[in-house]
């Protein structure tokens, strides 16, 4: 399907999976939600992966180094996504790489980034159990919405 995502025309109730990935920033995801909460069929599912804009490093870095800076993105918060969350009967939330982060200036030696970023995201899983507010200081936020909770009534302000 080819559309323009800000004016989705989904016939309701017509979509079995929606799986979004670093689009988000360049939308209003509120309107791009709300669409997508109005066509998932009864047990439908969302996936959406997006990078998260609280950590002062990664703040730094894609002003400065990101090739995507051009492009300006609107990155959402860890919040946004659970206002986002709100208009769904469920949702979840897994976030990665904070002290992961780490490894950024070595991705392109694959051997060493490998090796250096299994220990570094075992630290963060233990970080964000231990404590939950670090989540929104994540690199990425993977979240899951099942179907909208009032079909009618699901408006994002």
């Amino acid at each position: 399907v080819l559309m323009d995502a800000h004016a989705l025309a989904l016939q309701p109730r017509s979509i079995d999976y929606v799986f979004i990935q670093t689009t988000l920033m360049h939308l209003d995801w509120r309107i791009v939600g709300q669409a997508i909460a109005e066509g998932l069929k009864e047990g439908g599912k969302a996936i959406i992966i997006e990078p998260l804009n609280n950590n002062p490093l990664l703040l730094i870095y894609r002003s400065i180094f990101s090739p995507y800076r051009a492009t300006s993105p609107n990155f959402l918060s860890f919040n946004d996504l659970k206002t986002l969350g709100q208009i769904f009967k469920s949702s979840s939330y897994h976030t990665f790489y904070l002290c992961a982060l780490l490894t950024l200036p070595i991705a392109k030696y694959e051997r060493v980034y490998a090796w250096l970023s299994k220990p570094l995201m075992a630290i963060d899983r233990w970080l964000f159990s231990v404590w939950p507010a670090l989540q929104s200081w994540s690199w990425l936020a993977v979240a899951e919405y099942t179907v909208a909770k009032k079909r009618s009534h699901c408006i994002l302000a």
